[in-house]
């Protein structure tokens, strides 16, 4: 049972396309689709719209989005041939034989679904758009605060993804079978595997406040198999020695370098988030010097002491940072340690494509904004400073979350503990 697809009238000025599938070797089926095409662009062999350039060429004279409605046919051709394929499994493994009746039924739930009790579609996608609304104007939270605008950014480039892979998904469509063919389709693409399950997240998130507000009754996103997967990246951190040569270089000529790496290096000594290090006021510093503020992302304060440089710098500019973008700054950062010579080969190890790929970078090509915090906690950690203490000036609640941020190796463990009186 193969679903493939027909033109209704091939001798029409353009005809409506239909999938027909031999039910059982005899029983033909016929489901139209919404969209039509010109005749000699239907490729019979392929059973989609024409690769030929020169007959498309021919008809755009007198159709000039003929290229952009081809290729969104033969996108939508794809999704029907998918979730057909899906009703056949689905319907095979309840009932162990298909009827044309039934299969009319799940294709129509898909393609003409009825709206739920409260009048709303059934549709995933349309229901993605609604949460989007709502985490933009706060009226959905995540553990009663507000969405970040960054992480409402990531549910848009979400949004986009979902709508390419299959804009009729419903609600009852979110299952194992799904989650599996997704799975597959983003690894197709080369996603890493933290996208891929940053991806399977957002559809949980989703699913469930869609769950909570009546709309559907599938808990299949529930089920242990269908995990957000992880993996650890391999961030970098800079040394000491690093941040030295940083602050020892001489920017004067190269002034939008110049404040990032002083933008950086702030971070940097107070492991904070660039949102916080980014904008610090001479209002933030207390009457004994150090930093006092309620970070941006979790409205935690936090009382972090300044040594000379970080001092130094701030003075440099009043205490108040120019405004910077987080974009340009991770720019500029990147060039500003090949000038210093932060250049030195870092072996990562990365799932692309379902595939483990191992793979070498300059440094300086792996320090963003954000490298900034992983290397103020990891050189405070290695300077002795207790976990619990380093957490007050990070913000974090959790240990097991701080922990994420260290990235020391084996031999940074062996000479710190080789101080121990354990060891001597």
């Amino acid at each position: 049972m193969t679903p493939s697809f027909y033109l209704k009238n091939p001798k029409a000025e353009q005809s409506l396309i239909y999938m027909g599938i031999k039910l059982h070797g005899k029983q033909l089926f016929k489901y139209y689709t919404e969209y039509k095409i010109y005749p000699e662009l239907f490729d019979k062999s392929t059973k989609r719209p024409t690769v030929d350039k020169a007959l498309i060429n021919s008809y755009k004279e007198f159709d000039s989005s003929l290229k952009p409605k081809l290729k969104e046919i033969n996108k939508y051709l794809n999704i029907f041939e998918q979730n057909t394929e899906q009703a056949l499994r689905e319907l095979l493994s309840e009932n162990g034989i298909v009827t044309k009746e039934e299969l009319k039924a799940k294709l129509d739930s898909i393609y003409k679904p009825k709206v739920n009790s409260n009048g709303k579609s059934n549709l995933f996608i349309n229901y993605v758009d609604e949460f989007i609304k709502g985490i933009c104007s706060g009226e959905i939270t995540h553990n009663s605060k507000k969405y970040e605008k960054g992480t409402i950014k990531t549910y848009y480039t979400f949004r986009n993804v979902i709508a390419e892979y299959n804009n009729k998904l419903t609600f009852d469509l979110i299952n194992m079978d799904f989650y599996n063919h997704f799975v597959n389709y983003l690894n197709g693409r080369n996603y890493s595997l933290n996208s891929v399950g940053k991806n399977i997240k957002f559809i949980k998130v989703i699913m469930r406040n869609a769950y909570e507000k009546g709309l559907h009754d599938n808990l299949e996103f529930t089920y242990k198999d269908f995990k957000a997967v992880t993996e650890k990246v391999d961030d970098v951190y800079l040394t000491k020695d690093e941040l030295q040569l940083l602050y020892d270089l001489d920017l004067s000529d190269k002034p939008n370098y110049e404040l990032a790496r002083d933008v950086f290096l702030v971070g940097c000594y107070t492991a904070l988030r660039f949102g916080d290090y980014s904008k610090i006021k001479r209002d933030y510093i207390n009457s004994k010097g150090f930093l006092e503020m309620h970070t941006e992302k979790t409205n935690t304060k936090v009382v972090i002491p300044l040594n000379s440089i970080a001092k130094c710098i701030l003075n440099k500019y009043d205490y108040t940072f120019p405004k910077t973008y987080e974009q340009k700054v991770n720019k500029y950062i990147k060039e500003v340690c090949k000038i210093a010579g932060i250049v030195t080969p870092v072996w990562i190890t990365k799932t692309i494509g379902g595939k483990v790929e191992k793979y070498s970078k300059p440094k300086n090509e792996l320090i963003k904004t954000h490298s900034a915090r992983r290397t103020g906690a990891t050189l405070m950690y290695l300077a002795g400073i207790r976990t619990i203490e380093i957490m007050k000036i990070t913000g974090h609640s959790r240990e097991q979350n701080f922990m994420r941020y260290i990235k020391i190796s084996n031999e940074e463990v062996a000479d710190r503990l080789s101080e121990n009186p354990f060891f001597q």
